[in-house]
């Protein structure tokens, strides 16, 4: 039987994984790039079909489509709920945080300031930019700030992809208690039950089986911190923050097609929640803009909105999420830097 998070070697006496180390002044990009921080290329040429199914599906309406309603349903903004969703939009980036935080700090010690602080930048970051610039970003704002080693850094990024991940499959499965709506996911419930059952026997034949030993490294890799003695003590409380995150953005979108007056129920919302998620994986363009409003208003308008009113709930999904964002991420970048400058003065002016 495997003994995961050890050196021994496996019965076929392949190499047990080894752990992503980076190496002193290599560069952090080439190792989030190989594979590390997505999962998997099929996952992205899903996204691609999602989005095209989606573009596609609007060719049609956008050609009847009356813009005047757009306009007028941005003009006639319902400030509660939009407040409402600016509040949830921050407060999810300090749930993903928070959640990051207890995935490193058992590896990698850390303040939990420095942990928000480049949880913030990196998301905006992420706003403007394709790809893992946000994650990169992440990554240099805590190693510059308390010098966390990169490779440890990696590694809780990883984690904290896949505990994001179960914690949508949890939220997908809440759907199945919602009452029905011509958006809803059918069968979400057993959908869900089932990935959660898969991934519960993953891993137990990871702890108990011998099947394990036929597993590439790869996978031994990423199963081993998930089957490690305390594992489930240890990801409950990510997993809880990292919920909390999906049911903050749930509710922020719901709010925002609300302000707009695309008045949808809340299954509908949580819907164009998983697919904007899914479409958004590629990362085609900075901040995902234009692949958030064309799925969302397939969605909107699926489950009976008006045109006019899911067009614009995209628009101001998009900034509610990235606007005030941006001049955060900018100070507490700025404040980054002007703490290096005064610590290289420091460390030039000789001692008297």
């Amino acid at each position: 039987m495997t003994s995961f998070g050890t050196s021994t070697p496996s019965s076929l006496g392949a190499p047990p994984p080894r752990p992503y180390v980076l190496a002193p002044g290599a560069s952090v990009r080439p190792l989030l790039s190989r594979g590390v921080l997505v999962t998997g290329r099929w996952l992205g040429w899903i996204g691609v079909v999602v989005l095209v199914g989606s573009l596609l599906g609007l060719v049609p309406f956008a050609a009847r489509f009356s813009w005047s309603a757009t306009w007028l349903a941005l003009a006639g903004l319902a400030p509660a709920p939009l407040a409402g969703a600016i509040i949830l939009a921050l407060l999810r980036q300090t749930c993903k945080g928070l959640s990051w935080h207890l995935l490193l700090r058992a590896t990698a010690p850390h303040r939990l300031g420095s942990a928000l602080a480049a949880t913030f930048i990196g998301s905006a970051v992420g706003a403007v930019s394709v790809a893992i610039g946000g994650d990169v970003a992440r990554l240099q704002a805590l190693a510059s700030r308390d010098g966390t080693p990169p490779g440890r850094v990696v590694a809780s990024l990883v984690q904290q992809r896949a505990v994001e991940a179960v914690a949508l499959v949890v939220l997908m499965g809440m759907a199945g208690l919602l009452p029905a709506s011509p958006a809803s996911i059918p069968w979400a419930g057993p959908i869900a039950g089932g990935i959660l059952a898969a991934l519960a026997l993953l891993v137990w034949m990871a702890r108990r089986s011998a099947w394990a030993d036929r597993w590439p490294g790869w996978l031994r890799g990423v199963v081993a911190p998930f089957v490690a003695p305390g594992a489930a003590r240890r990801y409950a409380a990510p997993l809880a923050w990292s919920l909390a995150n999906w049911v903050g953005g749930w509710w922020c979108l719901h709010l925002v097609a609300t302000a707009t007056g695309a008045d949808v129920p809340a299954a509908a919302s949580l819907t164009a929640l998983l697919v904007l998620n899914v479409a958004g994986l590629p990362r085609l363009t900075p901040g995902n803009v234009g692949v958030t409003q064309a799925s969302l208003a397939a969605v909107l308008v699926a489950a009976g909105a008006d045109g006019g009113a899911a067009l614009a709930a995209g628009v101001v999904l998009q900034a509610v999420e990235v606007l005030p964002l941006l001049p955060l991420g900018a100070l507490l970048g700025l404040g980054e830097v002007v703490r290096q400058v005064r610590a290289a003065r420091a460390s030039a002016t000789p001692a008297p």
